[in-house]
């Protein structure tokens, strides 16, 4: 969505990896930047694992924000909490991309003993990239609960400028991944 007569097309990025899968076999499919919390979780996580069982494990999400007031309003969801609702999402994502029944609850985000079919791919999950021209899209700004590899990643001592970038290329102050 964009407001006024925008020339930009912006076609659904996830339906455009589809297309792009079904045509290749070894390139991995990433998206720039969802507005996540503007999908209801469970839609977005069905959509996203769909599309990385049928291309074979190849997709690498990534998640923001936004900024568009008037996208907010056209979706009839708050503008305001946007970033506390993408990581109540992100929970809910990984939550559902888990051993079913799944259940999560949060302030924006809640479900119990939910069944979601298909299951991602990848066995250890959809990686989640966060792309974000705010501080709170920092590697600094994440949270046990909205990134549950942190602590591994600590143990390790993983570089996060190692996590690759919502645009290509390494790592920013301005982008997080999450890998379960």
């Amino acid at each position: 969505l964009m407001p006024g007569g925008g020339g930009a097309v912006m076609p659904d990025p996830v339906q455009v990896l589809a297309h792009i899968g079904a045509h290749t076999s070894r390139l991995r499919l990433g998206t720039s930047v969802v507005v996540a919390t503007q999908h209801p979780a469970a839609v977005l996580a069905k959509t996203v694992a769909t599309l990385d069982a049928l291309t074979n494990g190849r997709v690498e999400l990534g998640v923001g924000i936004g900024w568009q007031v008037e996208e907010y309003r056209a979706v009839n969801v708050p503008y305001e909490g946007r970033g506390a609702r993408l990581d109540d999402t992100i929970g809910a994502l990984r939550s559902l991309w888990g051993p079913d029944p799944a259940s999560f609850t949060s302030e924006t985000v809640s479900f119990d003993r939910v069944r979601s079919a298909p299951k991602p791919a990848q066995p250890d999950g959809i990686p989640i990239v966060i792309g974000g021209s705010s501080p709170a899209a920092s590697p600094s700004h994440s949270t046990p609960r909205t990134d549950p590899g942190r602590a591994d990643r600590r143990r390790r001592r993983r570089d996060p400028a190692a996590c690759p970038r919502a645009h290509g290329g390494t790592g920013s102050s301005r982008t997080r991944c999450h890998h379960p």
